[in-house]
């Protein structure tokens, strides 16, 4: 299937996968850490939070207040799904999370009447597509192909634009592969870099949003999708709007900033879910 690129940029050869995520951790800032956009930088100045951590991901999740934050929506989530075991979750309650985080979607990318069709497409394929362990590029492509499907060129559904790739890019496909630590801060990492990266033509978001959801659905921690996670940033709109273009200048304090906010949306998320309101 085309679309992202599951291996090193052509550009760039040598590159591993990953690299642009992992290569901070293991040095002291420097001139070229220090300009490196995204995670990478901010794990660099982080570093002292989490001294000999392998794993950026858990450097982040130890920044100041993230850590706090990320305990506060893990319990969020742990209380919606709460008695599961005693009681079934009804395929009606999974249409409606997915319904009305499809709906917020929509309204996040600035054109509710455009984007709606595409969004309820997208959540309708979510848990299949969560499951399916289709590698990350033929993954990202599907949802995009999906969102767009009727706004973008027919050859523009699913191709990355020219220029978008390289070694972000395939650090965020990583991030994308089945297990992995922290999987509240690892959504939220995919999320951020897919707005900040935009790799396709348009509808960055509602693949940002939908790449998000499924990294919590993969790992478990919504195993069944019925947390409406688009409706949180939809509740905290302003913030998620700030917040989303403060982490492209890859700062310790707008890296955090961000990952506290996905932490705030998924508690309103699933206080909005249909187990919560039932």
């Amino acid at each position: 299937m085309r679309g992202v690129p599951s291996g090193p940029s052509s550009n760039q050869p040598g590159t591993s996968r990953g690299k642009a995520l992992t290569l901070a951790i293991d040095t002291e800032p420097s001139v070229r850490a220090q300009r490196r956009a995204g995670p990478a930088r901010a794990v660099a100045y982080g570093r002292r939070y989490g001294v000999g951590v392998p794993d950026p991901l858990l450097a982040l999740a130890r920044l100041p207040g993230v850590a706090s934050s990320v305990a506060a929506a893990d319990a969020a989530l742990a209380a919606m799904l709460q008695g599961r075991g005693r009681r079934r979750i009804s395929d009606e309650q999974v249409a409606s999370a997915l319904t009305g985080s499809a709906r917020a979607s929509a309204q996040l990318e600035g054109d509710p009447a455009r984007w709606e069709p595409g969004c309820v497409r997208v959540a309708t394929q979510l848990p299949s597509l969560a499951t399916s362990r289709l590698p990350a590029g033929q993954l990202l492509a599907r949802l995009h192909a999906l969102a767009a499907r009727g706004i973008g060129e027919p050859d523009e559904l699913g191709r990355v634009r020219a220029g978008a790739g390289g070694d972000r890019l395939t650090g965020l496909l990583d991030l994308l592969a089945p297990g992995g630590t922290v999987p509240i801060v690892r959504s939220a990492v995919v999320h951020a870099e897919l707005l900040t990266l935009a790799p396709f033509a348009q509808g960055n978001g509602v693949v940002a949003r939908a790449a998000a959801h499924v990294v919590l659905i993969a790992a478990g921690i919504d195993p069944r999708a019925v947390l409406p996670l688009a409706r949180g940033h939809l509740e905290l709109a302003e913030e998620y709007a700030v917040a989303a273009a403060g982490y492209g200048a890859g700062t310790v304090p707008a890296v955090s900033a961000w990952l506290e906010h996905c932490a705030r949306a998924m508690v309103q998320a699933a206080e909005l879910s249909p187990l919560s309101t039932s």
